[in-house]
């Protein structure tokens, strides 16, 4: 029995508590509270490092003013978890006992919120039920501005939920005082005020402007389109590709860039020509799993190739005869993103000089999304203005979800299915970061960020094309057309024209996403004599070397390293939350 006594004397001498808690609460002429907390914190014989205070973003706002420990500037941190606001005060390197006074600082922004048809309110949670102490000596101010001096008051104490109303002491009609002398651990105390409608207005957010700006400048953005975009074209099919175009300078006449997809068409297309052979291995990982890979084979010298095809050959077979797609170098990496961005650049100007285009795609590209983006600037500072103003100093979180999400989207609208993976995951993270903030998704900036959207969608689609690139877009059409709807009997007609068709056409299916052409070599019992592996992987060889490439190329070191009805009860309020010691 003497150990048990003894064995809860200890417990109790151990225990934690708050001494004192001194609130003041300051309502303003607008509804906003600025309260300030004194809290002298009883660490007993325990070594802590300092205190947390956490409050609930009931969609309200916080704003911390400042944060004190023992009458001195306080080493605090701010995190953003679950819906609160937690403010970690203290210094992970130094370790505390005995009793420590806190003075935390703070304001609260749209605490007011609709009661009934004539009256609204405000219920602050002026000690909330998160605390895990004991909390002794309770004294409580609350000043009210004139205009709210015949504003109904109201008091509860208790665990969450109890409707337990608590006496409470009337200094003058703007001035009430709450003492109590002790709090059990999650015990709180919540004041609720009453008031005529007209005093005090409920703040909203309103995104009517936000909405015009958008429709007005996508019709805007759209119009612009419209007299830019590329001419109807009627077109006919086409048989062969075009003798004096290889793929890439097809890929850049199709879309206006020659991207991954150009490229890993391009290999192929040196591979049908005889200059390299394209071989596929299995290789095993960690004993278990078998990794497809595929190897390029060097077979003879550039010779007879034009610049863009000759730099991506040469960049492949950089002083080796094999390459490895998918390998993870940085200085192969480096080698591919330059040679992507010289070829394009060569092709860019290929296309002015031979007459394709009447301005440089890129350049044009850039000057309508430089001369767009200024209206949008503009409309976002004052977006950002009225969020700051509403939400305070938490209207960032806002802002940075709102441009996680637009990259998200435009991610996901790329080609390949790894890019709507990382859409996906992108705006699921942006989405799960604006929730815990308690700021709504439909806000001014994350409305006026959509105007992005369409300003990113008519930009690839705006037209360089001169009046020869449209007669020449007309044939690749043609041909395109021709190779997405094939049919086998004049494809079998065109075979025995020719028996290299098929490997002559390839590099132009795979460009324009015609998967089906693979199955053709099985179909009229065609071998590729410049493939070698199992004829499994042939079939997927187009989605693998793409993938592949795009493995090699956009490696980097980094790389290889995650309304509130409020009153009437204890916890129904703005503020409240808790603490405790860390």
């Amino acid at each position: 029995m003497r150990i048990l006594i003894l064995f809860f004397f200890i417990i109790f001498l151990n225990a934690e508590e708050i001494s004192n808690y001194y609130i003041k609460v300051n309502v303003l002429n607008d509804g906003k509270l600025n309260i300030q907390e004194n809290i002298l914190y009883d660490f007993s014989p325990n070594q802590r490092h300092g205190i947390y205070r956490n409050i609930p973003l009931n969609n309200n706002s916080v704003d911390l003013k400042s944060i004190y420990q023992d009458n001195a500037p306080a080493n605090y941190e701010i995190i953003y978890s679950n819906n609160d606001i937690v403010f970690k005060i203290g210094d992970p390197d130094r370790l505390l006992t005995s009793k420590h006074l806190y003075k935390i600082e703070y304001s609260i922004d749209r605490a007011v919120f609709k009661k009934d048809n004539n009256f609204n309110a405000i219920s602050l949670n002026v000690i909330g039920t998160g605390w895990k102490v004991d909390i002794n000596n309770i004294d409580i101010d609350i000043f009210l501005p004139p205009k709210l001096a015949t504003a109904k008051f109201k008091v509860f104490i208790g665990n969450r939920g109890s409707n337990e109303e608590y006496k409470f002491i009337k200094i003058s009609s703007t001035h009430y005082k709450i003492i109590k002398k002790h709090l059990k651990p999650h015990q709180g105390i919540t004041f609720d005020l009453y008031f005529d409608k007209n005093l005090i207005n409920v703040k909203t957010l309103s995104i009517i402007w936000e909405i015009i700006f958008v429709i007005l400048f996508s019709l805007g953005i759209y119009f612009y389109y419209s007299k830019h975009k590329i001419p109807y074209i009627a077109i006919s099919a086409q048989y062969y590709p075009p003798k004096d175009l290889d793929v890439l300078k097809v890929g850049l006449l199709i879309d206006q860039i020659a991207d991954s997809q150009d490229f890993s068409s391009a290999i192929l297309d040196l591979a049908t020509k005889g200059y390299l052979k394209i071989k596929t291995e299995q290789k095993e990982v960690l004993g278990v799993f078998n990794k497809k890979i595929i190897i390029l084979e060097k077979l003879k010298e550039d010779d007879g190739l034009d610049f863009d095809e000759k730099k991506l050959f040469n960049t492949l077979f950089y002083e080796k005869r094999e390459f490895v797609l998918g390998q993870k170098d940085v200085t192969i990496a480096t080698r591919l993103r330059n040679m992507i961005s010289l070829v394009n650049e060569w092709l860019y100007e290929w296309s002015l000089k031979e007459g394709y285009m009447k301005e440089n795609p890129k350049k044009a590209k850039a000057s309508f999304l430089l001369k767009s983006s200024i209206p949008i600037i503009i409309a976002l500072a004052f977006a950002l203005k009225e969020m700051i103003s509403f939400y305070g100093s938490m209207a960032i979180i806002g802002v940075v979800s709102a441009v996680f999400s637009i990259i998200a989207i435009i991610i996901f609208f790329q080609k390949g299915i790894i890019s709507k993976i990382f859409g996906i995951i992108f705006l699921g993270v942006s989405l799960i970061i604006l929730f815990s903030s308690g700021i709504n998704i439909i806000n001014p900036f994350s409305i006026v960020m959509l105007s992005v959207i369409p300003l990113f969608v008519f930009s690839n689609k705006i037209s360089s094309y001169s009046i020869k690139g449209i007669n020449r877009l007309k044939y690749l059409l043609g041909l395109k057309e021709f190779i997405l709807k094939v049919e086998k009997d004049k494809l079998e007609f065109l075979l025995k024209e020719n028996p290299n068709y098929l490997d002559e056409m390839l590099p132009y299916a795979v460009l324009f996403g015609a998967k089906h052409w693979f199955d053709f070599y099985d179909e009229f019992n065609i071998e590729s004599n410049w493939y070698i592996g199992e004829k499994t992987y042939f079939y997927g060889l187009d989605e693998d070397i793409i993938s592949s490439f795009e493995d090699s190329a956009n490696y980097t070191e980094s790389n290889n390293s995650d309304s509130f009805s409020g009153g009437g009860s204890v916890g129904g309020g703005s503020g409240g939350g808790g603490g405790g010691s860390w």
